[in-house]
């Protein structure tokens, strides 16, 4: 992707991994890199919005604490803002962010005591057992609600022949 007639390059990067370069579209600076693959089909090109300082913790809190989030890894939350955001030191921030976390820190290191399986009862009748799950807590719906609960019929093996 070139910049457009409209937009003003400000500088260009290139080196043996990838292509990079910043233009200003409408008073914002967007980040441009086109990686270089081995394979010739892979025309894939990455926009970013440079973000302002004042911004960051919000876009780092957004893609690593909020509950749809799930509290991502240093990797996967450096992917999620690197699909739209770019600023310098962004390894730097979302490492230290994600070190910081409490949740993280609480729950890493621990592994739960291994159980052993049990065996699945054989069902005879329809409906006569169910398997139940709920997520949450999630932000609240307008009714109040912030939990989800599923449930699912669990059937008979049944034997098919043809």
């Amino acid at each position: 992707m070139r910049p457009s007639p409209t937009s003003v390059s400000l500088f260009n990067l290139s080196t043996l991994k990838e292509r990079v370069y910043f233009d200003r579209q409408n008073g914002l600076i967007y980040r441009h890199w086109h990686p270089q693959r081995k394979k010739s089909d892979d025309v894939r090109a990455v926009e970013q919005l440079v973000l302002p300082t004042q911004c960051r913790p919000l876009v780092l809190r957004l893609a690593h604490d909020i509950p749809t989030a799930g509290h991502l890894g240093i990797n996967k939350t450096q992917k999620q803002i690197l699909q739209r955001y770019y600023w310098p030191g962004v390894f730097k921030d979302v490492t230290n962010y994600c070190r910081s976390c409490e949740i993280r820190q609480r729950s890493q290191g621990r592994r739960p005591a291994k159980v052993p399986m049990m065996p699945m009862p054989l069902i005879q009748k329809s409906f006569s057992q169910i398997a139940m799950d709920i997520v949450g807590p999630l932000p609240k719906t307008k009714r109040g609600n912030c939990y989800i609960l599923f449930v699912r019929k669990i059937l008979p093996p049944a034997i098919v022949s043809r």
